[in-house]
């Protein structure tokens, strides 16, 4: 019976074949935009999902408590896996991970026998039962024998064809350079590489013990490892944290810090909450936003084929109306209307699918992202674009199904049909419902690309021009940095440098408490960089009242520069040579303001911020080095030639700070670009669904317009007559699109602290190209109907 149907709309979309030209062309472009979307939404929404044990892996999450400030930390103490593992019933295993690409200054693989050295990535350390609480798939090697000494190295298929193409690594050697050493590892297996949407990140994986040295002397004291413990199941993860605490209280009651647990699917979206966290984090609003969009897209094809169907239903009401007097019923009909919308959609589906392999390199490059389609595992996406375009053809060919089946053959036969349109046209609503979209999309997408640019070009406070970003590993001989910096100084090219604990937009700061003596019990959180004397010079700070560091008073080891937002935050008046307090023993001078600065993104308000002389410096997290427009090329090599001298023995890693800046809002940029793609491709498909119905309209007034040039009416009138009819239609469309887009666009806009006034004359910009792209698709129907 379905193939009776099936046959019966071949032959009929033969005979209407430009119709269903169209129709298929703007279903091939909706199915594979909604392909796209679907698998970006299913990437992101499964992230950590193929672990089998998914639902019993929690990561710890610690909690120091300063004077009741609580601030979380993603990683934990090195030897807490060893205390807690079989202390717990509730514990079934446990593992660390830790990441030393940065502490070590990079990990280089050294080849042949100049030592060519090519970076690693995304090298880690792990227990050995790593392999058993993650899911990963071990291509080579014995799945429990893989990390059982120092040297033991796992690598991924993709570093496996890099390094050992063709051949099986096992048993054969890497060495690899660090800071600290260079060590030959024997590789002991290769594992499948890691999904995109996974958190973990790998290519390498060693012996956590490579890291004890570093951290063992640091008790139970925070290091840079992940305690991953994959609890029983039917275990209470509330129940186990508060035993975790009491048990802390016993072990280490000199730390004031406690414990939470973070569930492994809960990570990617969930942990902006943690300080000092920088890896990759899922948004809800942004994937709801693109879901939305993949509906409207849906939802314009499905107006186009309502459309253009109609639009050429009146020449079958015929053939219908003898069909119903030859006893066919209306489910029938109804049948066969559906069987031309689902094979219409269906011949569509396989080109959409070619088509949005086609695309997807410029769908990732646009997300930033590395989606792959195979679809003989991800299952999930078959079923996924099957309904989808199931959905699409039913829903398309319901509302025509309906249309055409309901006139008796009387009404056929004496086309009083027609007349029924006039009461209230379905299809102007129709239409009205694609001009609202891509006005909307449209004002929505320019409005994003001002923003941005917004950003990009605002005084961030400090002149990011000819500003080069040193990062040095964290573990290294920090006496090092000064002689380098030295060094640097000597080239004629290079007008200042320094050298500063945490950084600018290096997602790493520290938190100090002041208050000041007007005010002892209001205390204020300030972001505390410590820097050299020359840190100011050297960044350009706008110096509004006092003055800078001096290298000739050793009291300004004492002192602070506040800026604006830390002065109207503290309450203090007339702030120079005032005195700010760091508990009740540490009093610090103020002895300069500097104008805000843009220490985060523009997404975040400038928080009170402090810079003092560091003279004690564990840790330097950025050297800042200012050079001037000529020579870059040369002068980045004399700095790379001198680090390699002079500085920590490590790779020389560093960034124009303008690209950095740019990096900030690499998201945004990507997010705006693709909503500029998609608004492009909702006009191509609406423009399949205006033509339609221009030439459907135009059909209907046929009578009409011969009979006005009867009586002498020019093809300019008989043009102006059908743009009159469009244009009302375009003003009712809208009146609605517009305050939607200003509202859509306003709660955007909510994600950044600064941003622009909203640019009204994008209204103006939308309602003239709305018209242009009607006017302009409807013309040459117009024209020729004239």
């Amino acid at each position: 019976m379905i193939i009776h149907y099936f046959k019966i709309a071949s032959r009929k979309l033969g005979k209407n074949y430009i119709f269903a030209t169209i129709n298929i062309g703007g279903l091939v472009i909706a199915l594979a935009s909604a392909f796209l979307i679907f698998h970006f939404v299913l990437n992101e929404l499964s992230t950590d999902h193929f672990h089998k044990n998914k639902n019993e892996i929690y990561r710890t999450i610690m909690w120091l408590d300063d004077d009741g400030d609580k601030t979380p930390l993603a990683a934990s103490s090195y030897i807490m896996a060893p205390n807690i593992i079989g202390k717990f019933p509730e514990i079934e295993d446990v593992t660390r991970i830790h990441s030393i690409d940065h502490y070590y200054g990079g990990q280089l693989i050294l080849k042949g026998e100049e030592e060519e050295k090519i970076k690693t990535e995304n090298f880690i350390v792990a227990d050995s039962n790593f392999f058993d609480i993650f899911t990963i798939d071990i291509t080579i090697g014995d799945k429990h024998n893989l990390l059982n000494d120092l040297n033991s190295l796992v690598i991924s298929e993709k570093m496996s064809a890099k390094y050992f193409p063709n051949e099986n690594p096992v048993g054969k050697t890497l060495r690899v350079k660090n800071i600290k050493e260079i060590r030959t590892y024997s590789i002991t297996g290769v594992f499948k590489d890691l999904p995109v949407n996974s958190t973990l990140k790998a290519e390498f994986i060693g012996n956590i013990e490579l890291s004890k040295d570093y951290y063992i002397s640091r008790g139970w004291w925070i290091s840079g490892t992940d305690t991953y413990i994959q609890l029983k199941k039917g275990s209470d993860p509330s129940l186990f944290t508060d035993k975790l605490n009491e048990f802390a209280k016993v072990t280490h009651p000199d730390r004031v810090y406690t414990y939470s647990m973070q569930k492994l699917t809960d990570i990617y979206f969930n942990s902006g909450f943690i300080e000092y966290y920088n890896d990759p984090q899922g948004n809800y609003k942004l994937i709801i936003t693109y879901a939305l969009i993949g509906l409207i897209i849906l939802i314009i094809a499905c107006i186009n084929y309502i459309i253009i169907t109609t639009a050429s239903s009146s020449e079958r009401m015929i053939e219908i109306g003898m069909r119903k007097v030859m006893g066919a019923k209306r489910l029938t009909i109804i049948k066969q209307m559906l069987s031309e919308s689902v094979l219409i959609t269906f011949i569509a589906f396989p080109l959409a699918i070619i088509v949005s392999e086609f695309a997807l390199p410029m769908f990732n490059s646009l997300l930033g992202k590395e989606l792959e389609i195979n679809y003989f595992e991800d299952w999930l996406y078959l079923v996924g674009i099957f309904i989808i375009t199931l959905f699409i053809s039913v829903l398309s060919g319901s509302y025509i199904s309906v249309f055409v089946s309901k006139f008796s053959p009387e009404q056929i036969f004496k086309k009083r049909f027609s007349k029924r349109q006039n009461k209230f046209n379905f299809r102007k609503v129709l239409i009205a419902i694609q001009i609202i979209a891509f006005m909307v999309l449209f004002g929505f997408s320019s409005v994003i690309i001002k923003q941005i640019d917004f950003m990009l070009n605002k005084d961030v406070g400090f002149k990011s021009k000819h500003l080069v970003a040193i990062n040095p590993p964290h573990d290294h001989d920090l006496i090092n940095c000064k002689i380098y910096i030295d060094e640097l100084l000597k080239n004629p090219n290079i007008e200042s440098a320094s050298e500063v604990k945490a950084g600018i937009y290096s997602n790493v700061y520290h938190l100090t408490a002041l208050s000041t003596e007007e005010h002892p019990d209001d205390d204020v959180d300030l972001n505390l960089l410590a820097a050299d004397h020359d840190y100011i010079k050297t960044m350009n700070f706008n110096l509004i009242e006092g003055r800078f560091f001096d290298k000739n008073l050793s009291s300004d080891t004492a002192s602070i520069i506040l800026n604006k937002t830390a002065v109207r935050m503290l309450k203090l008046k007339n702030p120079i040579d005032k005195v700010v307090m760091q508990g009740s023993d540490t009093r610090i001078k103020v002895i300069g303001i500097v104008k805000d600065f843009h220490f985060e993104s523009m997404h975040e308000s400038i928080p009170p911020m402090g810079i003092i002389l560091g003279e004690k410096k564990e840790m330097v997290c950025q050297i800042m080095v200012r050079i001037n427009q000529h020579n870059y090329a040369e002068t980045i090599k004399y700095m790379e030639d001198k680090w390699e001298n002079y500085g920590p023995k490590s790779q020389f890693q560093y960034d124009f700070f303008d690209t950095v800046l740019q990096d900030e809002y690499k998201d945004d940029r990507n997010f705006a670009d693709t909503i500029k793609i998609l608004t492009i491709l909702t006009v191509l498909i609406a423009g399949f669904g205006i033509f339609g119905f221009s030439f459907y309209n135009a059909r209907q007034k046929i009578k009409e317009i011969g009979i006005r040039k009867v009586y002498g009416a020019s093809v300019g009138i008989i043009i102006k007559m059908i743009y009159k009819e469009l244009g009302i239609l375009i003003v009712s469309s809208a009146i609605i699109a517009l305050p939607l887009t200003y509202l859509i666009c306003d709660q955007w806009m909510q994600n950044y602290a600064y941003r622009i006034d909203f640019p009204y004359w994008v209204f103006a910009i939308v309602l003239i190209i709305s018209t242009a792209i009607v006017f302009i698709t409807t013309g040459i129907t117009a024209y020729n109907a004239a």
